[in-house]
Order: C-alpha cells, then structure tokens, then sequence
C-alpha cells in the first residue's frame, strides 16, 4: 500500500473568479496553485516535452511500413559526334519498399515504448515540483511576513523601554546606563527589522516568479491546527516505497531500459536486412532508332538482401559507445536510488523534528511571556534591570518566530516527504488549504 501523509480536512475546490468587493480577501494556497498552473513555464515546458515524445512511436512504426515514391525526369540530348541529334528523354517511376527484416527498426520501436512512459514521468515529476515550489514560496512567504509583524512588534517595543529610560533618567529615577541599554536594545531591533524586511521581499519575488503577480494578501496558518505524525511512522517503509515509485528513480530505470535497447540495435548492425522492393517504370526516349529510341513501361518485383561486410568500423564503434551509454544509464540509476533513499529518510526525520519542535516552542512561547510580564513587574519595584527587560522581551519574540517557523516548516516536510514516494498531489494542498484562515 502506498505510504502517505494524512492530511485533515475535505479536499478543497478553488473555483476562480472574483465579486467585486471594498473588502480584500486573501489568496488561499488553491488559487495560488491554479494561478502557477496557468502561468509557469516549467510545467508548461514538461507538458511541451510529452507531447513531442508522443510521436516517437508513430515516427518508429513508420519505418515498419510501406515507403511509396512516385518520381518523375526529364533531360534534353544533344548527341553531336558520328551522327548529330537533340532528343529528350521523359519518364515516371512509382516505387514501393517494404522492410521485410530490419531488426534495429523493431527494437527503435520498442523503445519507444519506453520514451513515452519516460515523458510521462517526468511530466509527473513537473508536476510535484510545481507542487512543491507553489507551497514553498507560499509558506516561506507566511514565515516572512510573520517575521517582520513579530520584528516590527519587537522594535515598537525597545522603542518604548528607550522612552521609559529616558523619563526615568530625567526624574533621577535611573542611570544613564540604562538609557544606552535601551538604545543598543532599540538599534538591534531595527537592524534585524531591516534584514527581516529584505528577506520579506525576496521571498515575495519567488512567489511572483511562479504564478506571474503578487496577491494583496495571503491566508494565512490558523492558531488551532493538529499536526499529524507521518502514516506509516516507519521511514524504512517510506524508503521501500519511495525506491519504487519516485518519478526520478522510474525515469532512470527506464533510461537504462533505452540504453540497452540502444546496445541492442548497435549489434544489430552485424544482421543483414531484407526488403521486397515493387516497381513500374515508363521511359519515353524520343531518339532515332539509331541511338536506341524507344517508348516502354517496366515492372519490377525483387527482395533485395544486404549483408555488411565492412564499413570502416563503424559498427564496433557503436557498440563501445552503446557499452559506455548503457554504463552510465545504470550508474545513473544507483545514483537515483541513493538520493531518494537518503532525501526520504532525511525528510521522515524532518517531519518528525518540525512536531517535536512545535510542541517544544510552544511551550517555550508560554514560558517566555510569564518571564516577560514578571520581568516587567520586577522592573517596576526595581529588583530587574533593563538588560534582563530586554532580554526577556528579545526571548518571547525569537520564541514566536521559532515556534512560526517550526509550523511552516511541518507542512513543507510532509509535502517533500509525499513527493519522495510519488505520491504528492493537488489534493494534499487542498487538505492544506482547510487550515488556512483568510
């Protein structure tokens, strides 16, 4: 049974379209999916790419076939020794060739076969990798924006313990200490905010690059969200499944499968090849009888066989090379095979980090606002400073950005997670989208 990710909630069906309203409503993960599905070359460029592989067959089969030429000449002589003459000569020919044995033909269309399911795949791969990009840029795009409001709120925040210092200070009730405690707090806010803010807008360009504009808002993660443990919870099964269902690993499976039909049809290059070959021919040669004038029509009806015997070592050559391709193909495939193991085996691991750390900054959080607020009391009856106000308020808002990130991030290694194996599709956002709130 195919491993997945259980994901809450009914599949989601964005309908497009729009009412017009004075209220902005936010983009849901949906419409930004259909938006890149619309507008993203990368796909667009894979769905190109399955369509042109689809005439691999019909252009092999071909070569199986019946090959009918009509042709047709005309010439002009002027005979000038002996006996001068200008005459012309005209003629038609229609000519059939049926390849009776050509083994390279069959094995090129059976690997045909093999190119198309290719495409496929890789359209299939396209897809989750738009998937995957689409979520990406989508919650990435959340932590930063969460970010800068956790920044903004931080720097509002040193920016009042600078005023309180500065009034303490003016009535005596502080030293001056404090006062450059406060704006070294206040500086450092405001060039985290800076650095914050350019991360914002990077991440908003990644979006923009994959659907083509920039949504006014986005939904964003609600505040009452269970996060599921990856079903099955053993990364041993996840790895059996991805190592058979990977798109990545199937596309280099079937490359070495091309590869040895390739080996295949270079030592068939050694095979004679047989082909019956059916003619009729008119020549109408106005010449004297004397140069041998005459008008006929003639049929022919032959199987020609040809056998190479040498042609400068071409054929070895092909061999050696089809040797080193099939190689390759299989070295290729290994190499797939040990990259989806490990990116599975490292994703199953990053699932289960993101639901250990959601619960652990959780708490955190709750932890540092009951240190925030004491540490707020005690500095009103002066048994805390301002440096332990400001660490305690740097504290809650790295505890509010960690624990952001921790469940974005969930939702980001459970979709690589459904992509190892294959199995990640628009439905899984759709589940995703059920925990959105505009």
């Amino acid at each position: 049974m195919k491993a997945h990710v259980k994901m809450c909630g009914v599949f989601y069906i964005w309908l497009g379209g729009s009412v017009m309203n004075t209220t902005v409503l936010a983009s849901d993960l949906m419409s930004v999916y259909q938006a890149a599905l619309k507008n993203d070359a990368i796909l667009r460029s894979a769905a190109a790419g399955r369509e042109a592989a689809k005439e691999v067959v019909p252009q092999s089969r071909a070569a199986l076939l019946p090959a009918i030429m009509l042709g047709t000449d005309y010439s002009l002589v002027n005979q000038k020794k002996t006996y001068p003459e200008n005459y012309s000569i005209s003629g038609w020919s229609l000519n059939l060739v049926q390849p009776l044995f050509r083994w390279d033909r069959w094995l090129s269309l059976k690997q045909a076969d093999a190119k198309i399911i290719q495409s496929e795949r890789r359209f299939q791969s396209a897809t989750q990798d738009l998937l995957l990009r689409v979520a990406s840029a989508y919650f990435n795009l959340l932590v930063a924006e969460e970010n800068m409001r956790f920044a903004e709120a931080e720097t509002k925040a040193m920016a009042r313990q600078l005023m309180v210092a500065k009034e303490r200070l003016a009535v005596g009730a502080a030293i001056l200490t404090e006062r450059h405690e406060a704006q070294s707090g206040l500086d450092f806010a405001q060039a985290q905010e800076i650095a914050i803010q350019n991360e914002r807008e990077n991440r908003r360009e990644a979006l923009r690059e994959i659907i083509g504009t920039l949504p006014d808002k986005l939904a964003e993660l609600g505040n009452n969200v269970t996060f599921p443990q990856p079903d099955p919870p053993d990364a041993e099964k996840w790895v059996s499944s991805a190592r058979e269902s990977n798109p990545n690993v199937q596309i280099a499976r079937l490359q070495v499968q091309i590869a040895e039909e390739e080996h295949n049809k270079a030592k068939a290059g050694h095979l004679p090849t047989v082909d019956l070959i059916l003619s009729h021919a008119y020549e109408d040669n106005q010449a004297s009888p004397r140069w041998l004038g005459v008008e006929r029509e003639t049929d022919v009806a032959m199987v020609q066989v040809k056998l190479p015997l040498y042609l400068g070592g071409q054929i070895s050559s092909a061999e050696r090379q089809t040797i080193a391709g099939l190689a390759q193909a299989r070295d290729d495939l290994d190499t797939a095979e040990r990259q989806v193991t490990r990116g599975t085996r490292d994703a199953f691991r990053a699932v289960q980090s993101s639901l250990a750390q959601i619960k652990a900054y959780g708490q955190a959080l709750v932890s540092a606002k009951s240190t925030l607020d004491t540490t707020l009391e005690g500095r009103e009856v002066a048994v805390r400073t301002m440096v332990d106000v400001l660490n305690a308020e740097r504290d809650y808002y790295r505890a509010q950005r960690n624990l952001s990130s921790a469940r974005h991030g969930y939702i980001l290694s459970s979709f690589q997670l459904k992509s190892m194996d294959g199995s990640l599709a628009p439905a899984d956002l759709g589940a995703i989208n059920q925990w959105l709130v505009k």
